[in-house]
Formats: C-alpha cells, structure tokens, sequence
C-alpha cells in the first residue's frame, strides 16, 4: 500500500507510490542544458507516464496526488510554490500583504485576468471560491482559519482570519485553492467540474478516466504563453511499461518510478531526491483489539530492519526514518529516541506482553510490479519475532475501499506532504485519524494547535518535537524508511524543476 495522503476514511487520502513529485536536488536538471539548434525544428508536444488518474477536477476530490498536480494547471490559484521548492510566489495574485493583529490576509490581484472563456476575473471570483475552499467536504478543513472573504474593490480581496495561521498561505499554493467564475458561472458545482473553466496556462482538450488526459495552452493565459501546445498524461501502471516506453521515446516524463528500478535509467536522465518528503510507513487498523494494543505496535516497530530495506529494497535510495514526519518536510526536527530502532529481543518481548495469539494477520499494501522486495523483507522480519501475516496486493482505489470498510490488519504504504509546511502533515494525519487507521488524534491536536500559530522557527521546530515525542512514546503509525523520488526525464525536455511536495508546473516545460 503506497499512503500518499494516507488512507483515509472520510478524507479518503492519498494512497499512491508512483505519481508522488517532491523536491529535486538531483541529477538530470535540464534547467542547465543547452537550447536545441535553431536548425532542429521544436517540438510543442509531451507526453508524462503516471501510475493513477486524477479524481476528477473538483478539489475537494483530490485524493491521489496526480490530482494536486494537474489541477494548478488549469484552474489556477491565488498563489504557487517558487523553484526553489520553499518560497510562495504570486499567480492570480501579484502581492498580498499579512495583518497577524487583525489577522487577514490581503491580495492585490493582477489586472487584467481572464478566465479560459474570456470573462474578466474579479476579486468577487475570489471572494466567492474562497467561500467554497472553506465548505468542501473532504478538504475544507484546510481552509477552517478563513472566517470570511471580502471583495473589497475590483482586484482586492481580503481574507479574514479565526487565529493568526502561520500556513495558510502554503496551503493556498497547494493546488486545491482555485479560483473560479462566481456562482460557478450559473453552473451547479457538480456541473461546472464536468467542464471547468479556469485561468491557469492550460485548459481541458480531452479527459478519458483511467486513460488519459490531454491539455492545451490557455492563449488567454496571463502570463508569458506555455510553450507547449499539448500536454498528455497517460495512465500506466506497471513501472515496465512505464520504463518501455520511455525508452523508446514514447514518454518524455515518468512522474515518480519505483525507486528500486533507478539503476536502470541513466544519472544523467533522471532527477533524483533523497530524503524526499516521503515515509514508508505501517499502519494499524484501530477498530481491531490488536490494533490498538499499544505492546502489539511497539512489536511491529522493532521487528522491522529499516537499514535493511534501505541496502536492499531500495540500494540506498532511502534513509532510515528519525520520526513519523517525512525529514524532506520544512520543519521536520525528528525524534531525539530510540523508539525506531531495530530490536528483535525488544520485539518478542512486547509481542508476549501484547494481546496476539498467534493467528494470521491480513497485511495490505498497493500493488506493484513485482519487482520490489521491501513487502517480503517486512513480512519476514515480522515472522522472524513470531508475527504471522498473510500479504494481499491491492489496486489503489480496492486498497482505499478495504481501509476505509476496516477489512484489514495491518497496512503498509508511502505517505507524503503536498505543500512546504510541517503544517501540511500536522493537519493530513489529525483529518484523517492518521490516513485512515482510526488512531487517536486528540494528543496531535495539542501539537498541532501550537505549530499553527508559532511566530518563529524556534516556536515551530518546539512544536514538531512535541509530535515526535508523543509519536514515539505512542506509535499510532510505525514509520520505516523515508523513500527517494526517482524521475525519468528526457534530455529533450527542457525547465523542468521538480519540487518538494509534489510540484511542478506545466507552463515552466519545453521540449526541443
């Protein structure tokens, strides 16, 4: 099982390996590489392998992380994560000014703007879909520290806050704060996101679920025109198709490829992060006795051999974890303990004072290729101290379907962040009820609280010690490994700049 945003029941987050996107500070940054001859002619078309589809184009849906990826794309937002991976830069807004006394946020928009279909965009569009943000059913916690949104003339629009939130704005740059025609142009929502109309560099050409997705340059755009015409993402699962036909020039791009598959892309081809901001983690179904037996769960953590997964299942291309936040997350402190080591003498001794008798546990995870090993280092590290599983690989949207309905024992899967605050996992593992095992969150809340509104680094960093210490002394979830993101790319493709928490933008790409 791959946790993007966990799994969650009533979030029902993100479970997802190959479409996670996370900072590059690897090889293969085409930003440096040469423009192609003026004699070679320009190719204004790409094409990107992905492992799930979007959820569709309403936000408030998005699940997997291909959705907070591609939506940005079309239905732009207020604002955006800079290159650098770090910095929130303007799109629909040129600036914005923060009041922490009031609190509120003001932003200045650009003049000028148009939606796709030509119609002006006025700071009523904003103030209207930041009302929505805030309803959405899944996501719309998000959003809960906006208490209202005035237009306060043409191109203002002032956000006024519950608490002084020190990571809103990263959450605005997160890919699901669009802004859209006010009353969704005299559509139902429903029927707007069947064909919506955005002010992002691309608009809809095709969308085929399970299939593909075609973009095309927005020519109302207001920023420089996106070099490309088309854009095509294609849905294929297996890493060796994925790997096929990148190599025969059918791909230019795989978004995320299984990280044990690395060494068979060229260095100079790829670009590669480690640590990302991603956790391999083990989950726990609490609605189970076993789940919630706190010596069970300290078993399943000493049990496991991370250095071994590392050397092994990912030939390096992961570190072991020092906390259950992904150490590529901005904040992210780790845990000053031992309470992550590997101790099969500790292991058996929690697992005798634990409630298991011995019986077959059902342990699910998503579905690979096969090629991957670290489901089978797990499960015989867990035999090893006398925990008997069974392993059942699952199609994403079946393993989403069995965690949510509780029919499993144990879950292992990958989780990562989407936007570049600590806050953004603070707030995924307390809506989710730690991605959709039913752990408590109650302790988390404290924690989380305190990051929300701390004024400086040394308030935040305080606050995330919190969390790992409570993490560690608790273990709702078991992290294991903090896995590498491995992305092929072309040398033809030009200005791609994958960053932290599943960035990247389509307007920034070329191909020549």
């Amino acid at each position: 099982m791959s946790i993007r945003r966990g799994l969650t029941a009533g979030l029902a987050a993100v479970l997802v390996t190959s479409s996670l996107f996370l900072a590059s500070c690897g090889t293969g940054d085409d930003e440096a590489s040469a423009s192609p001859s003026s004699e070679k002619p320009t190719r204004k078309e790409l094409t990107i392998l992905r492992t799930n589809d979007i959820d569709g184009w309403d936000p408030d849906g998005a699940r997997v992380v291909a959705s907070w990826v591609t939506l940005p794309n079309v239905l732009e937002g207020l604002v955006r994560v800079a290159k650098d991976g770090v910095t929130i830069e303007p799109a629909l807004a040129e600036s914005w000014v923060f009041d922490a006394a009031e609190p509120s946020y003001t932003f200045t928009l650009r003049k000028d703007v148009t939606f796709s279909d030509g119609t002006p965009l006025t700071a009523e569009d904003v103030a209207f879909s930041a009302t929505q943000w805030v309803k959405g059913e899944r996501l719309g916690s998000m959003f809960a520290d906006i208490a209202s949104a005035t237009a306060v003339d043409p191109t203002t629009v002032k956000l006024t806050l519950t608490r002084p939130s020190t990571f809103l704005l990263d959450f605005l740059a997160s890919g699901i704060a669009p802004v859209v025609p006010k009353d969704y142009a005299g559509k139902s929502r429903e029927a707007f996101y069947q064909d919506p109309v955005g002010a992002g560099p691309y608009v809809v050409d095709t969308y085929s679920a399970g299939v593909e997705t075609v973009l095309a340059r927005n020519d109302r755009y207001h920023g420089e025109p996106a070099p490309l015409d088309k854009v095509t993402y294609r849905i294929v699962s297996a890493p060796s198709q994925q790997l096929a036909q990148f190599e025969s020039g059918e791909a230019d791009i795989i978004e995320s490829l299984d990280p044990t598959l690395a060494g068979q892309v060229p260095e100079s081809r790829r670009q590669t992060v480690n640590p990302a901001s991603k956790n391999l983690d083990v989950i726990f179904n609490y609605a189970s006795e076993l789940g919630r037996d706190a010596a069970f769960r300290e078993a399943v953590s000493y049990a496991i051999n991370r250095d071994q997964l590392v050397e092994i299942a990912y030939d390096g291309l992961a570190t072991p974890v020092k906390g259950i936040m992904p150490p590529g997350t901005i904040g992210s402190v780790g845990c000053d303990c031992d309470a992550w080591r590997h101790d099969p003498e500790a292991a058996k001794a929690a697992l005798t004072k634990s409630g298991y008798d011995g019986e077959k546990l059902h342990l699910v995870t998503e579905v690979t290729s096969g090629d991957s090993p670290q489901i089978e280092l797990i499960r015989a590290d867990l035999e090893a101290v006398g925990i008997d599983v069974e392993v059942e690989e699952l199609d994403l949207q079946v393993l989403l379907e069995r965690v949510a309905g509780g029919d499993y024992d144990i879950g292992v899967g990958t989780y990562s962040n989407v936007s570049p605050t600590a806050g953004d996992v603070f707030f995924y593992m307390y809506v989710s009820k730690f991605f959709g095992s039913g752990a408590p969150v109650e302790p988390l809340l404290e924690h989380f609280n305190t990051f929300a509104v701390a004024a400086d680094a040394d308030a935040k960093a305080a606050a995330v010690r919190g969390l790992e210490s409570w993490a560690a002394e608790a273990r709702p979830i078991v992290p294991l490994v903090s896995t590498s993101l491995v992305v092929p790319v072309s040398e033809s493709v030009h200005g791609l700049k994958v960053r932290p928490y599943s960035r990247y933008y389509l307007d920034e790409l070329s191909v020549g």
